[in-house]
Parts: C-alpha cells; structure tokens; sequence
C-alpha cells in the first residue's frame, strides 16, 4: 500500500512538471508530441497520466492554454499584432490563430480583441 502511494505521488508531482513545462515554455511547444519530448516522456505516457491528473487530454490542455495566454497577452496589450500572438502561444502564424481561435472558440481574433478591451474598460 504504502509502495503505491510512493508511486501515485511521483506520478502527480510529474504530471505537475509536464504541465509546468506549457505554462513555462508554450511559445515553443507546437503540438503534444512536443510537449512529450520536452518533458522527456512518451506522448502515451503523458496521454495517461494528464487525464488522470487534470481531466483532460494533453490535447485539450495545451489548447486551455494557449487560449488562456491568449487572453493574458491581449490584456496587458490589446494592440499586438496577429502573427506575434501566434508566435506567442505556439502557433506558426497568423493563418494558425484565426483557425485556431474559429475553430475551438467560434471566434475572430477581432472579435476576441474587441471583448478583451471592453473588459478592461467595464472594470
């Protein structure tokens, strides 16, 4: 018993470092392979334990939070241009945002830009 929590333990405390890896590094991470291969683990190994640890594929995650950073990035400064954001968060260019944000958020970047400074506005 006490060797499986040892093991459940070390599992979370990894699957925290594979998450800190996007949070600290998401401009250079462009998909969950390598992502993977930042985290020195295999992309089934990281399949498994970040559905466990956080609910979700590393797919989903990885999308949460280029969206999150997104966002971050647009507040602090609404004017940033489309192909530097998309560097920002992980994605090749500007084309890659737009189908990003369209795909996942039924969203423009105009638009999303445009709620982001309203936001700062209603505060």
């Amino acid at each position: 018993m006490a060797q499986e929590n040892k093991q459940s333990s070390y599992v979370r405390y990894k699957a925290k470092q594979a998450y800190q890896i996007i949070i600290d590094n998401l401009s250079s991470i462009s998909d969950v392979q390598t992502w993977a291969e930042e985290a020195g683990v295999s992309q089934r190994w990281l399949c498994r334990v970040m559905k466990k640890a956080y609910g979700n594929s590393p797919k989903v995650l990885l999308r949460k939070r280029r969206y999150v950073e997104l966002v971050t990035c647009l507040t602090e400064n609404p004017e940033l241009s489309g192909y530097y954001l998309a560097r920002e968060i992980g994605l090749r260019d500007e084309k890659a945002l737009y189908k990003f944000l369209s795909i996942y958020y039924d969203t423009t970047l105009t638009q999303l830009r445009e709620d982001v400074i309203k936001a700062r506005m209603d505060e």
